[in-house]
């Protein structure tokens, strides 16, 4: 229920990415208790479709099956070394029932590496203490899991959904 890898893009993109964290939109978190860092909320249709092309040629063929596209909804979060860490939670499910889709799996992109104690950690053992940069992770959403700011440095992630098609009858509870 996990995967991971590292994005390739060009130059003028790794760079446009890096930037969100000099827009100056993050908000505290409302949950405090739960979380620390920074978080904002953005749409980019074209990033999507991007992450989505690039996915279709490198995933495995059964998360492909129903695959209708990445959400274009981010939310871009930022820890500083003395941030609380992420708390242990489950990913809210996207669901949109008039147009059948619902979302099945996280997708993370890390814009800058480093260590964390550890920087993510999945139900099931699943242990990331290093992470490099454009590394992306893909895991179900039904998996806690939860991260901690990184002792290293800012640590700066992108979050979306994976987005299948889904029967009407299995979006209706």
């Amino acid at each position: 229920g996990v995967l991971a890898g590292r994005l390739a893009c060009d130059e003028a993109t790794s760079e446009a990415l890096r930037a969100l964290d000099g827009l100056g939109l993050y908000a505290a978190p409302l949950d405090p208790g739960m979380r620390g860092g920074g978080r904002f909320v953005f749409h980019a249709a074209a990033l999507a479709s991007a992450l989505a092309d690039a996915l279709r040629r490198a995933l495995p063929a059964a998360l492909l099956e129903g695959l209708s596209h990445v959400n274009p909804v981010f939310r871009c979060s930022r820890f500083e070394p003395d941030d609380a860490r992420f708390r242990w939670h489950q990913d809210t499910p996207y669901s949109d029932p008039a147009r059948g889709h619902v979302s099945r799996y996280t997708l993370l992109i890390y814009l800058t590496g480093g260590h964390g104690d550890p920087a993510l950690e999945l139900e099931g053992g699943v242990r990331l203490p290093t992470i490099e940069p454009f590394t992306w992770v893909i895991f179900e959403q039904r998996l806690a899991h939860e991260g901690a700011p990184y002792v290293d440095g800012r640590k700066v992630f992108l979050r979306s959904d994976l987005v299948y098609a889904a029967p009407p009858a299995s979006l209706s509870r």
